[in-house]
């Protein structure tokens, strides 16, 4: 029970420190952006290279961002919310 309670307190804690700080400035963030952005809008998989047009983006994983973006495209939601 007590496991639980830090995690509880611990997850609290960091849905709070990302609702005051949800700006894509940082690390590995706009590159997740471009590709749950990039993969929303692919009709066909292996989605396209958000920066090199016209190739195939296929040396880098995305299964991550393609999940995220399935709940954008089931539930009508912008990109920007599905990612925070």
């Amino acid at each position: 029970l007590f496991s639980d309670f830090i995690f509880a307190v611990a997850f609290v804690f960091f849905i709070w420190v990302r609702m005051r700080h949800p700006e894509l400035n940082d690390l590995e963030k706009p590159m997740d952006a471009a590709l749950l952005g990039t993969t929303s809008r692919a009709e066909f998989l292996p989605p396209p290279h958000p920066w090199q047009s016209g190739t195939l983006f296929t040396n880098y994983y995305y299964f991550g961002h393609f999940m995220g973006a399935m709940l954008a495209r089931i539930f009508g939601g912008p990109n920007w919310v599905v990612y925070n």
